[in-house]
């Protein structure tokens, strides 16, 4: 019986993520309001959360909170980075990739942009106007600022697929030696996805986020 009532409260823990449309990092309610929420006890409730957590999906940080966890994206990653290893066409292929998921990501945030859900955008192109080496991390490209259009976006599976790809790219980019795009000229290609996006011009968000995937291809040309 303790069992079923414990796997019972795990069921409405996954619907209320489902149905509050969490995100990634996104905190949860306290024990307090949780257990009053589905109304069960304290101790029921901390065994079912356990479990869920067990399972991947929360991370319980001690006086911080509960956590949707950030997905482990290495079972998809690694089988893909062995076989690619030194391989330049993979970045021709990830190019290409990132052409279909942040393209996308790009035309559906401007055609859902509204003063709220871009407020943490414009937070993030202030900071890196007067900060511009947040354009870079360790020889690879950062891509924060696509991830903050994936919000904007709100598409939970494009997110998820966004971030395996930014994965893949990240690591490529070190293992070729490629180096990233002058910040200066990142913030400039930034700016003109941002600035479409707050037009609510998804045509021109999409042709300014393919100028802006294709860099590292420029970056190429002009190196052979």
């Amino acid at each position: 019986m303790r069992e079923s009532i414990v796997n019972n409260i795990v069921e409405q823990i996954k619907n209320l993520i489902v149905y509050e449309k969490m995100m990634p990092g996104d905190k949860l309610p306290s024990e307090r309001v949780l257990s009053a929420y589905l109304g069960v006890s304290r101790n029921s409730l901390r065994e079912a959360l356990k479990t869920v957590e067990a399972l991947g999906i929360l991370e319980i940080r001690h006086g911080a909170g509960i956590f949707l966890r950030q997905p482990n994206f290495e079972a998809v990653t690694l089988p893909i980075m062995a076989y690619s290893l030194g391989d330049r066409d993979i970045l021709l292929e990830l190019v290409e990739a990132r052409k279909i998921v942040d393209v996308e990501i790009a035309g559906l945030a401007a055609q859902r942009a509204n003063e709220s859900n871009t407020a943490t955008l414009k937070e993030y192109m202030d900071r890196c106007r007067e900060n511009r080496e947040k354009y870079s991390e360790d020889g690879a490209s950062r891509t924060e600022f696509e991830a903050l259009l994936a919000r904007v976006a709100g598409n939970r599976i494009l997110i998820s697929i966004q971030e395996a790809t930014h994965a893949l790219w990240k690591s490529k980019q070190k293992e070729i030696g490629l180096f990233v795009t002058h910040p200066d000229i990142q913030h400039a290609e930034h700016m003109m996805i941002y600035k479409a996006v707050l037009n609510r011009d998804p045509v021109a968000a999409r042709e300014a986020m393919v100028y802006h995937i294709e860099a590292p291809l420029r970056i190429l040309d002009r190196k052979k």
